[in-house]
């Protein structure tokens, strides 16, 4: 799974040198951990469907649900696929000065083969594939509202590393 938000900036990484690259790469990290820890856990709570547009689910498989587990969170049957996901163990954050911060989770996705690729000779994905595919895009969804949270946080994060003593500019 994977997400970038990039960060730019009107002023040259060439200004602040050494510095602005790492305060540059610490502040995508810091926007990556920002979104795994305030908006991964609200793609699992009441409400998610609607608000980041989720496939909707058939009547039966609903009811099922309800029946079997007594809720009707989006994405939670057994509620493993959420822990795994909210985990900062399975969450791998790799950040660059220059191409932000990619979040990567690893999930097992239980009941899915792991085969997102056509076998010879097969012409379509199979459901099994597809439902898997929906479920990553699902937890990969974003709102604009996040997406500007996301570069509030990181811009007070920039500002705040770069008011520090030793910076050679001020950002207001």
């Amino acid at each position: 799974m994977e997400r970038r938000v990039t960060l730019s900036t009107n002023i040259p990484q060439e200004a602040f040198g050494r510095k602005a690259k790492r305060d540059l790469r610490d502040t995508a990290r810091h926007g990556a951990e920002y979104h795994a820890k305030r908006h991964l856990p609200s793609h699992f709570k009441p409400g998610a469907a609607s608000k980041y547009g989720y496939r909707p689910r058939t009547k039966s498989y609903q009811q099922f649900k309800k029946r079997l587990t007594g809720r009707g969170q989006p994405l939670v049957f057994t509620g493993r696929t959420r822990d795994e996901a909210t985990d900062t163990a399975n969450q791998k954050i790799t950040a660059t000065s220059t191409r932000g911060a990619k979040l990567t989770i690893r999930l097992s996705l239980r009941g899915a083969s792991g085969r997102l690729r056509l076998k010879k000779g097969q012409r379509f994905l199979s459901t099994q594939q597809e439902q898997q595919l929906a479920r990553k895009a699902e937890i990969e969804a974003m709102t604009t509202d996040e997406i500007s949270a996301i570069a509030k946080a990181e811009e007070k994060f920039l500002a705040k590393r770069q008011n520090e003593t030793g910076s050679m500019r001020k950002l207001n």
